[in-house]
Protein backbone atom coordinates (compact mmCIF):
# COMPACT_ATOMS: atom_id res chain seq x y z
CA UNK A 1 0.00 0.00 0.00
CA UNK A 2 1.20 3.81 -1.23
CA UNK A 3 1.27 5.44 1.80
CA UNK A 4 -0.62 9.34 1.03
CA UNK A 5 1.69 12.43 0.31
CA UNK A 6 0.37 15.77 0.45
CA UNK A 7 3.03 17.80 1.16
CA UNK A 8 7.07 17.88 0.71
CA UNK A 9 6.96 17.29 4.72
CA UNK A 10 5.12 13.77 3.74
CA UNK A 11 7.76 13.23 1.67
CA UNK A 12 10.59 13.48 3.93
CA UNK A 13 9.00 11.41 6.47
CA UNK A 14 8.49 8.05 4.19
CA UNK A 15 10.85 5.51 2.06
CA UNK A 16 8.10 3.61 0.63
CA UNK A 17 7.81 6.29 -2.17
CA UNK A 18 11.22 7.64 -3.75
CA UNK A 19 12.06 11.11 -5.49
CA UNK A 20 14.23 12.82 -7.55
CA UNK A 21 15.33 16.31 -9.41
CA UNK A 22 16.48 16.45 -12.68
CA UNK A 23 20.34 16.35 -12.59
CA UNK A 24 22.49 19.38 -12.22
CA UNK A 25 19.20 21.38 -12.47
CA UNK A 26 18.36 24.40 -10.69
CA UNK A 27 15.79 21.86 -8.40
CA UNK A 28 18.83 20.21 -7.51
CA UNK A 29 20.86 23.05 -6.18
CA UNK A 30 18.19 24.43 -4.63
CA UNK A 31 17.93 21.44 -2.20
CA UNK A 32 21.53 21.19 -2.24
CA UNK A 33 21.75 24.72 -0.75
CA UNK A 34 18.45 25.22 1.44
CA UNK A 35 19.30 25.70 5.00
CA UNK A 36 15.32 24.15 5.92
CA UNK A 37 15.05 20.89 7.82
CA UNK A 38 12.96 19.47 5.80
CA UNK A 39 14.38 19.86 2.52
CA UNK A 40 17.81 18.65 4.14
CA UNK A 41 16.07 15.54 4.81
CA UNK A 42 14.96 15.50 1.62
CA UNK A 43 18.45 16.19 -0.67
CA UNK A 44 20.42 13.74 2.28
CA UNK A 45 17.77 10.81 1.05
CA UNK A 46 18.21 11.71 -3.14
CA UNK A 47 22.23 12.22 -2.39
CA UNK A 48 22.50 8.52 -0.65
CA UNK A 49 20.17 6.72 -4.05
CA UNK A 50 22.12 8.56 -7.20
CA UNK A 51 19.36 6.30 -9.29
CA UNK A 52 16.61 8.86 -8.42
CA UNK A 53 18.58 11.63 -9.96
CA UNK A 54 17.12 11.70 -14.39
CA UNK A 55 18.97 13.21 -17.08
CA UNK A 56 15.77 15.46 -18.77
CA UNK A 57 12.16 16.31 -17.37
CA UNK A 58 10.82 13.80 -20.11
CA UNK A 59 12.55 11.25 -18.53
CA UNK A 60 11.53 11.75 -14.76
CA UNK A 61 8.08 12.16 -15.81
CA UNK A 62 7.74 9.00 -17.85
CA UNK A 63 9.62 7.68 -14.43
CA UNK A 64 6.15 8.98 -12.19
CA UNK A 65 3.93 7.14 -14.88
CA UNK A 66 5.85 3.79 -15.00
CA UNK A 67 6.36 3.55 -11.21
CA UNK A 68 2.85 2.89 -10.27
CA UNK A 69 2.84 5.59 -7.10
CA UNK A 70 6.18 4.52 -5.94
CA UNK A 71 7.67 7.70 -7.44
CA UNK A 72 7.75 11.06 -7.30
CA UNK A 73 9.45 14.14 -9.63
CA UNK A 74 10.13 17.09 -7.89
CA UNK A 75 9.59 19.95 -10.60
CA UNK A 76 8.94 23.70 -11.58
CA UNK A 77 6.04 24.55 -11.00
CA UNK A 78 5.66 25.78 -14.07
CA UNK A 79 6.08 22.84 -16.29
CA UNK A 80 4.24 20.87 -13.77
CA UNK A 81 1.06 22.70 -14.21
CA UNK A 82 1.81 22.54 -17.66
CA UNK A 83 2.34 18.42 -17.85
CA UNK A 84 -0.28 18.03 -15.88
CA UNK A 85 -2.82 19.24 -18.45
CA UNK A 86 -1.30 16.80 -20.84
CA UNK A 87 -2.39 13.21 -22.01
CA UNK A 88 -2.52 11.06 -20.90
CA UNK A 89 -3.47 13.25 -18.00
CA UNK A 90 -2.40 10.48 -15.40
CA UNK A 91 0.02 13.26 -13.46
CA UNK A 92 -0.96 15.73 -10.80
CA UNK A 93 0.79 18.62 -8.74
CA UNK A 94 0.76 17.52 -5.11
CA UNK A 95 1.34 19.89 -2.01
CA UNK A 96 2.61 23.62 -2.09
CA UNK A 97 5.28 24.71 -4.08
CA UNK A 98 8.46 24.72 -2.33
CA UNK A 99 9.95 27.91 -3.51
CA UNK A 100 8.95 30.96 -5.35
CA UNK A 101 10.98 32.08 -8.19
CA UNK A 102 10.42 33.43 -11.48
CA UNK A 103 11.86 33.28 -14.98
CA UNK A 104 14.64 35.91 -16.64
CA UNK A 105 15.25 37.18 -19.42
CA UNK A 106 19.75 37.67 -19.52
CA UNK A 107 20.84 39.77 -21.34
CA UNK A 108 24.64 40.92 -22.39
CA UNK A 109 26.11 43.63 -19.18
CA UNK A 110 25.46 46.68 -19.66
CA UNK A 111 22.92 46.08 -22.73
CA UNK A 112 21.26 49.38 -23.61
CA UNK A 113 17.59 47.49 -24.10
CA UNK A 114 17.84 46.44 -20.40
CA UNK A 115 15.64 49.12 -18.80
CA UNK A 116 13.01 48.23 -22.05
CA UNK A 117 12.79 45.19 -21.51
CA UNK A 118 12.16 45.11 -18.18
CA UNK A 119 9.53 48.21 -18.18
CA UNK A 120 7.46 45.68 -21.06
CA UNK A 121 7.93 42.72 -18.81
CA UNK A 122 6.34 44.70 -15.70
CA UNK A 123 3.93 46.67 -17.90
CA UNK A 124 2.77 42.70 -19.13
CA UNK A 125 2.32 41.51 -15.91
CA UNK A 126 0.52 44.27 -13.99
CA UNK A 127 -1.81 44.17 -17.22
CA UNK A 128 -2.72 41.00 -16.66
CA UNK A 129 -1.16 40.34 -19.64
CA UNK A 130 0.61 37.17 -18.73
CA UNK A 131 -1.92 35.91 -16.61
CA UNK A 132 -3.87 35.76 -19.81
CA UNK A 133 -0.90 34.05 -21.70
CA UNK A 134 -0.95 31.22 -19.09
CA UNK A 135 -4.19 30.75 -19.03
CA UNK A 136 -4.59 30.52 -23.26
CA UNK A 137 -1.65 27.94 -23.60
CA UNK A 138 -1.94 26.02 -20.21
CA UNK A 139 -5.77 25.66 -18.92
CA UNK A 140 -7.79 27.12 -22.36
CA UNK A 141 -6.00 24.76 -24.63
CA UNK A 142 -5.78 21.76 -21.58
CA UNK A 143 -6.26 18.25 -23.10
CA UNK A 144 -8.07 16.89 -19.62
CA UNK A 145 -11.23 18.72 -19.52
CA UNK A 146 -12.82 15.66 -18.31
CA UNK A 147 -10.44 16.11 -15.12
CA UNK A 148 -12.39 17.24 -12.25
CA UNK A 149 -9.02 18.21 -9.91
CA UNK A 150 -6.15 20.07 -11.42
CA UNK A 151 -4.42 20.04 -8.46
CA UNK A 152 -4.27 17.57 -5.47
CA UNK A 153 -5.48 19.74 -2.84
CA UNK A 154 -7.94 21.77 -4.53
CA UNK A 155 -11.76 20.91 -4.16
CA UNK A 156 -14.82 22.91 -5.63
CA UNK A 157 -16.69 25.33 -3.26
CA UNK A 158 -20.04 24.17 -3.04
CA UNK A 159 -23.18 24.69 -0.62
CA UNK A 160 -22.30 21.78 1.56
CA UNK A 161 -19.52 22.98 1.61
CA UNK A 162 -20.34 26.04 3.56
CA UNK A 163 -23.90 25.22 5.24
CA UNK A 164 -22.64 24.58 8.40
CA UNK A 165 -21.38 28.56 8.39
CA UNK A 166 -25.27 28.90 7.72
CA UNK A 167 -26.26 26.50 10.64
CA UNK A 168 -24.09 28.55 13.24
CA UNK A 169 -25.80 31.67 12.21
CA UNK A 170 -29.07 30.87 12.32
CA UNK A 171 -28.47 29.19 15.35
CA UNK A 172 -27.08 32.24 16.91
CA UNK A 173 -29.75 34.68 15.72
CA UNK A 174 -32.60 32.42 17.16
CA UNK A 175 -30.57 32.26 20.35
CA UNK A 176 -30.29 35.51 20.04
CA UNK A 177 -34.09 36.25 19.65
CA UNK A 178 -35.03 33.65 22.91
CA UNK A 179 -32.63 35.61 25.17
CA UNK A 180 -33.88 39.34 24.27
CA UNK A 181 -37.42 37.87 24.49
CA UNK A 182 -36.51 36.83 28.03
CA UNK A 183 -34.58 39.79 29.12
CA UNK A 184 -38.29 41.89 27.53
CA UNK A 185 -40.18 39.60 29.87
CA UNK A 186 -38.43 39.83 33.00
CA UNK A 187 -37.67 43.77 32.21
CA UNK A 188 -41.87 43.80 32.07
CA UNK A 189 -42.60 41.42 34.99
CA UNK A 190 -40.50 43.68 37.10
CA UNK A 191 -42.04 46.95 36.20
CA UNK A 192 -45.17 45.66 36.94
CA UNK A 193 -44.68 44.69 39.83
CA UNK A 194 -43.13 48.15 40.88
CA UNK A 195 -45.76 50.24 39.18
CA UNK A 196 -48.37 47.46 40.61
CA UNK A 197 -50.02 46.91 37.33
CA UNK A 198 -50.96 43.75 35.25
CA UNK A 199 -47.86 41.90 33.33
CA UNK A 200 -49.85 42.66 30.16
CA UNK A 201 -49.95 45.83 30.64
CA UNK A 202 -46.43 46.51 31.42
CA UNK A 203 -45.87 44.23 28.39
CA UNK A 204 -48.01 46.46 25.90
CA UNK A 205 -46.38 49.65 27.83
CA UNK A 206 -42.96 48.41 26.77
CA UNK A 207 -43.96 47.42 22.85
CA UNK A 208 -45.34 50.53 22.57
CA UNK A 209 -42.23 52.27 24.03
CA UNK A 210 -39.93 50.07 21.88
CA UNK A 211 -42.21 51.19 18.21
CA UNK A 212 -42.76 54.78 19.46
CA UNK A 213 -39.75 55.71 21.29
CA UNK A 214 -41.48 57.58 23.97
CA UNK A 215 -41.19 57.38 27.46
CA UNK A 216 -42.37 54.40 29.50
CA UNK A 217 -44.97 53.96 32.11
CA UNK A 218 -42.61 54.24 34.78
CA UNK A 219 -41.31 57.64 33.68
CA UNK A 220 -44.50 59.14 32.53
CA UNK A 221 -46.00 58.20 36.15
CA UNK A 222 -42.96 60.00 37.47
CA UNK A 223 -43.37 62.87 35.26
CA UNK A 224 -47.40 63.15 36.54
CA UNK A 225 -46.68 63.03 40.37
CA UNK A 226 -43.66 65.76 39.84
CA UNK A 227 -46.54 68.00 37.88
CA UNK A 228 -49.22 67.07 40.69
CA UNK A 229 -46.35 67.91 43.84
CA UNK A 230 -45.87 70.87 41.98
CA UNK A 231 -49.00 71.96 41.25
Amino acid sequence: MVTPINSADDLAKQTEVEYGVLRHGSSMDFFRRSKIAVHQRMWEFMHSKQNVFVDSSREGIRRVRDSKGKYAYLIESTQNDYVNERMPCDTMKVGRNLDAKGYGVATPLGSSIRDSLNLAVLFLKENGDLTKLENKWWYDRSECKIKEKKDANQSELTLDNVAGCFYILIGGLILAMIVALMEFLLKSQMESKRNNISLLDAIRNNVHTSITGGATFAQRLASDSFTTTST
